[in-house]
């Protein structure tokens, strides 16, 4: 028997087990005091009453529920995915595959949704208008979920297309439960097209990011500790376990993930990682079966499997930071509008040096950290 079924069950047996013994006479605790057995009853059918429902209602009476889109009888090969996308035929990467035609530094990945054609404009005007001959950044996105109003935003998306040619857009729906198929589809787009590209950053739409310190960065001499074929950093979480509450976003039921804990991987708000790893992630990915928490996903899973151990990069954060200023310690915020990434740029616009000179500045990590990036760093 299950424990949340004893938890339901428990409650109403000592109610019967109360009645039986006071009908037998043998019960001592009732005995004196019959008359208060009643108000005991209602105590122990509320509690049980309550605990009912803080069961059901927290999700753990089942962890194995389904996941929208994820359900137990999906095909989760990275293979049967692919080959269904190229029978339907519509691939509207192609039409981007010039972003590439030089040889770049950095592309930056910016994993957009369709609708969120607002964030789309504040990045082009702010951040991402510092992007020079040898920085690229693209927005990554799928079809709208159909609805009453999907014909419009294509209509607005295709129109973005031929203005700003940088929109790459792959043939599957655009979801939050789908991010893992986008960054699938984001590795084989930049394998694929890259070839001459050293670095690939993935980032999302609600993220500003200040990447002058990471076009520096990567041109300097790295730490020794940094192997360049192995390079995948970010915001590093570490020990984390699968949420097993069924209500909850991040719910990770046991037949998509059985394990007791997940293997360290990066934030999905932002990592980079050098082209070698891009291709190492992307050809592991058809040796793990895909679930559908991104991060988790491409840089645990895959890079465990591609034998690639993740890394902390300092300035990087999977917070909403406040004061982003010329003195702040992080070079992105996340959960940002429009008007913040406008009022971000603005305040930084204005600086004539930054607290994070280098997305390696060691000396301001603690012990602990030092230690574990050459642990999880090194080779």
């Amino acid at each position: 028997m299950s424990v949340s079924t004893t938890a339901i069950i428990t409650p109403y047996a000592l109610v019967a087990m109360l009645l039986w013994h006071r009908q037998r006479k043998e019960c001592r605790f009732c005995k004196p005091s019959w008359s208060r057995a009643p108000a005991l009853c209602a105590i122990i059918l509320c509690v049980g009453t309550f605990v009912i429902f803080s069961i059901t209602t927290r999700g753990y009476s089942d962890p194995n529920k389904a996941v929208l889109g994820w359900e137990p009888s999906k095909n989760l090969s990275v293979a049967a995915f692919l080959e269904t996308v190229d029978v339907n035929g519509r691939r509207e990467e192609s039409e981007n595959g010039s972003v590439c035609d030089s040889e770049l530094l950095l592309l930056v990945v910016v994993c957009s949704s369709p609708e969120k054609e607002a964030l789309r404009t504040a990045i082009r005007q702010t951040w991402a208008s510092l992007q020079d001959q040898s920085v690229r950044v693209v927005f990554l996105l799928g079809h709208p979920p159909p609805s009453h109003e999907s014909a419009y935003v294509q209509s607005r998306i295709s129109r973005e297309k031929e203005m700003y040619q940088d929109i790459i857009q792959e043939d599957f729906i655009d979801s939050y439960n789908n991010l893992t198929i986008k960054s699938i589809m984001m590795l084989r787009w930049f394998t694929k097209n890259c070839e001459r590209t050293s670095y690939l950053l993935k980032t999302d739409d609600d993220i500003f990011l200040d990447f002058r310190v990471l076009n520096q960065s990567l041109r300097r001499p790295f730490p020794k500790w940094i192997a360049p074929d192995n390079f995948l950093g970010g915001t590093l979480i570490r020990g984390a376990s699968p949420n097993k509450d069924n209500n909850d976003k991040w719910f990770m039921p046991n037949y998509l993930y059985a394990g007791s804990k997940y293997p360290n991987y990066l934030s999905g708000t932002a990592y980079l990682m050098s082209r070698q790893v891009a291709e190492k992630l992307f050809t592991a990915s058809f040796g793990v079966n895909m679930i559908h928490m991104e991060d988790i996903y491409i840089t645990g899973l895959c890079a465990r499997k591609a034998g690639v151990r993740p890394f902390s990069l300092f300035g990087f954060t999977l917070s909403k930071v406040k004061r982003m200023g010329c003195k702040s310690r992080h070079i992105m915020s996340h959960r940002v509008t429009p008007a913040d990434m406008y009022r971000i740029w603005n305040t930084r616009a204005a600086c004539s040096e930054f607290y994070v000179t280098s997305i390696f500045q060691d000396r301001q990590f603690g012990l602990w950290e030092k230690v574990a990036n050459k642990l999880h760093g090194g080779r």
